[in-house]
């Protein structure tokens, strides 16, 4: 059991993460439940997660910078370290724990360490489990980037709420309640919510040398504001996405392409565009477990995803005043993945240089991550 767990999360690492890149390194154990990580029909989702109870510390320090040069998009740096403390202790049944720790995130150069707790019960069963409390959030949602900012992952780690994950005859889900803010009528702050389905519908066999699947997520965004004290706008969003996903010569290559959606259906509307639309296309290559190259191109037109990164927006998040109607762009990535220390430190490297193809401007981001583990990896 050892070493099949082993080479999946091997297998896993070096294959997949969000459709563009592979984010593992922000992604814990929970990172590889599903279907397309290697787990075959047979396999209980508890099979990954039967360990002896732990405790653990890891350290994430992160350097992202971002130089778009747009004024609606004008880029920026992210800086500092996480550091998550946790032990995770099982019930009285194996297929029920808790995790119980905290998350704290120090942006260098600021004048505040963000400080989230981790609470966590988990119920599994054989093709299915459900969460509560700390959800597996952010990057592990496995969202197309241009609905889902995997900066997240650095600036607001941690979701709360409900979900409820699994796998079954070629279906994998993922569906989540994001108790983002909470309303509170004196100050007038907003109450903030997100929900979100992203699932795959495999079209063959898992052990296909080229397997096909229809990727489809949505994602409903709400502000609340009309029982504050002073009445703040509501604001309901909607994102959703459909494509074809190809998975060729045994994950060596990865080609998919997929269409998005956004709508507004707000009382009143407060954006620059009620609705808009997206085409992104992806060509990945896995050149091996320490070397990925991807080439992208993403089309959009009056498309707004109040979660997603300003690079993929047809208007600044927060900001209707600042637009750009279309987006048109190629979008090359190299990623670097290391081990420095099996099971313990990884070294993660990303240059993604950007072609505008209308203003026939170029731009760039770069990060580099270093993640290390004392005891057992937590979360």
């Amino acid at each position: 059991m050892k070493r099949l767990l082993s080479w999946i999360i091997t297998w896993a690492m070096a294959s997949h993460g969000l459709s563009q890149l592979n984010n593992a390194i922000f992604n814990g154990t929970q990172h590889f439940l599903f279907r397309e990580h290697g787990l075959s029909p047979k396999d209980s989702m508890m099979d990954l997660t039967r360990r002896k109870p732990g405790f653990g510390t890891q350290v994430l320090s992160y350097l992202k910078n971002d130089e778009f040069n747009e004024f609606h998009n004008p880029g920026k740096t992210l800086i500092g370290s996480q550091i998550g403390i946790g032990f995770k202790q099982y019930l009285e049944r194996p297929n029920a724990y808790v995790y119980i720790g905290g998350l704290l995130n120090y942006p260098y150069g600021g004048d505040k360490i963000q400080a989230y707790p981790l609470i966590q019960f988990t119920k599994s069963t054989k093709h299915s489990a459900l969460v509560v409390g700390s959800l597996h959030g952010t990057t592990r949602h496995r969202l197309f980037e241009a609905l889902y900012s995997y900066d997240y992952a650095l600036t607001q780690p941690m979701e709360y709420g409900l979900q409820y994950l699994g796998r079954k005859r070629g279906l994998s889900w993922d569906i989540w309640l994001d108790w983002r803010q909470m309303a509170h009528r004196e100050s007038s702050q907003q109450e903030i919510i997100s929900f979100g389905l992203n699932s795959s519908i495999a079209l063959n066999k898992a052990g296909s040398h080229n397997r096909w699947s229809i990727p489809i997520s949505s994602l409903l965004f709400h502000k609340g504001g009309e029982f504050l004290k002073v009445m703040q706008p509501v604001q309901n969003q909607w994102n959703a996405s459909i494509g074809l996903r190809g998975d060729l010569l045994q994950n060596r290559f990865r080609i998919e392409s997929v269409f998005m959606g956004s709508m507004d259906f707000s009382p009143k509307l407060l954006h620059r565009f009620k609705d808009g639309h997206a085409w992104l296309t992806n060509i990945r290559w896995n050149m091996n477990i320490h070397h990925t190259l991807a080439l992208s191109h993403y089309y959009a037109e009056e498309f707004y995803a109040p979660l997603g990164p300003n690079l993929y927006q047809s208007e600044q998040i927060n900001f209707p005043n600042r637009e750009s109607r279309f987006r048109n762009f190629l979008h090359l990535r190299y990623q670097y993945n290391h081990t420095l220390v099996p099971k313990k430190a990884s070294l993660d490297f990303r240059i993604e240089p950007i072609y505008h193809l209308e203003s026939q401007k170029v731009a760039f981001s770069t990060g580099l991550y270093l993640k290390y583990v004392i005891g057992r990896e937590i979360y």
